[in-house]
């Protein structure tokens, strides 16, 4: 397998992957617990996959290009609606309280409210960057250690039960957690695990993954670490991302398909900021109550299209905007993309 098809069939699974966070931020309890189960294991897996084991002097400053740059951009751009949306609607004395808010917000980089001991409001999705930075810059620092899988057990246990008593900055704890599917996503690299083509161990991991689901009690929460069953929800996030980076090398023959789904997961830093801005500024349940569209079904269709769709017009915007291509870090034109 060459390693543009390597690329080609991971940047698929990124973009299901990426679809599925939308979903999962939808009204659609039904499928809350399938897809939290793996959907963000699935990008850590693919990032320790990704990580060249050697040491890079230049590798810190290529994540905080990679992740907190379009962080900050997105807090940015939620700074500068607020106050429009103030101005809008004559609230011009909120303007600086919402500013601070969510700068406080920002700061602080949490995925889920917390009210104990003191008020913490998400970030929303991009809680995602911060972890993810941590993540790797944690496991470049010990992925060559003698004893590396110490490290990372003694990491997640700390993050792990360290956030019954409290949650720290940034999704650190988020972070600590996720090293293990870094890890076992740099494991699977050095094995050449998904050079290894075989439908029985997709369906192997497909059956593993759906007995995961069903033994679990609750909904699998990276973004503040809630599990009711840790060691089940590990191995389902596992099992069910190695599931659908197998079907995604099917997938990636199917040129109709794959083609979407390739471009997908590869601006899929971009579809994340686009969504977490998308959350806060359009309430597409109102603007389906205005239409009079009341069936369940068709307003889930209507929402998700039209989630996907400001998705991919805000990928068009970066990739013809040369400031957003340096803010997200990519070289090529709409054209050449």
């Amino acid at each position: 397998m060459t390693e543009r098809k390597r690329l080609d069939y991971l940047d698929v699974a990124k973009g299901i992957g990426i679809i599925l966070v939308i979903i999962g931020h939808m009204p659609m309890s039904i499928v809350y617990i399938p897809i939290y189960s793996f959907h963000m294991p699935l990008f850590f897996i693919i990032g320790g996959y990704l990580m060249d084991n050697s040491i890079k002097k230049n590798f810190i400053l290529s994540k905080v290009r990679g992740l907190l740059v379009p962080y900050v951009f997105t807090i940015f751009c939620l700074i500068i609606i607020s106050i429009f949306d103030n101005i809008w609607n004559a609230s011009s004395i909120h303007i600086i309280p919402d500013i601070l808010r969510l700068i406080y917000t920002a700061l602080y980089g949490s995925g889920l409210d917390y009210t104990y001991p003191f008020y913490i409001p998400s970030v929303g999705s991009i809680w995602f960057l911060w972890a993810m930075f941590f993540a790797t810059i944690i496991y470049h620092r010990i992925m060559n250690e003698k004893h590396c899988w110490l490290y990372v057990v003694v990491l997640f246990i700390f993050g792990y039960i360290t956030t019954k008593s409290m949650w720290l900055p940034l999704s650190i704890q988020s972070a600590m957690v996720a090293v293990v599917f870094v890890h076992i996503g740099q494991l699977t690299r050095k094995n050449k695990v998904f050079q290894i083509e075989s439908c029985l161990i997709t369906v192997i991991n497909f059956v593993v993954w759906c007995i995961c689901v069903f033994m679990s009690k609750g909904v699998w929460h990276m973004a503040g670490n809630v599990s009711y069953n840790i060691p089940v929800d590990i191995i389902g996030g596992i099992a069910g991302s190695y599931f659908v980076i197998s079907l995604s090398k099917y997938i990636s023959k199917i040129k109709i398909i794959s083609g979407w789904l390739k471009k997908i997961g590869k601006y899929s830093c971009i579809i994340l900021c686009s969504h977490t801005i998308e959350l806060f500024v359009m309430p597409w349940s109102n603007i389906l109550d205005t239409m009079n569209i009341y069936n369940e079904s068709l307003r889930l269709l209507l929402m998700f299209s039209m989630k996907m769709i400001w998705c991919i017009m805000s990928v068009v915007l970066v990739l013809n905007v040369s400031i957003l291509r340096k803010i997200f870090c990519i070289k090529e034109k709409a054209a050449n993309s």
